[in-house]
């Protein structure tokens, strides 16, 4: 339930959330909930949103401006046992 409430929390105030915690305790469930609880852009962030997605060539929505915050998924992403090999072959 904390971790819930500091979730909507991050989500309402735009703030960075770092989630640290043994396997099985609900990370990825969150992460994966969040876009969920994340506010529409303002018509300002949307342009700017919109332009990056047009410069990556991703996708934009039928002709309209992105209205959701982007959100990489968590597998995106190493999972934790992972992380120090992955940092060892960025050197």
């Amino acid at each position: 339930m904390l971790g819930r409430h500091a979730f909507e929390v991050a989500a309402a105030r735009r703030h960075h959330l770092l989630m640290v915690g043994p396997p099985g305790s609900g990370k990825t469930m969150l992460a994966e909930r969040l876009p969920g609880l994340l506010p529409p852009l303002t018509p300002e962030e949307s342009l700017m949103v919109t332009g990056v997605h047009s410069a990556a060539g991703r996708p934009l929505p039928d002709g309209v401006l992105v209205s959701h915050p982007p959100f990489r998924g968590t597998e995106t992403f190493p999972q934790a046992e992972q992380a120090p090999m992955a940092c060892d072959t960025m050197l």
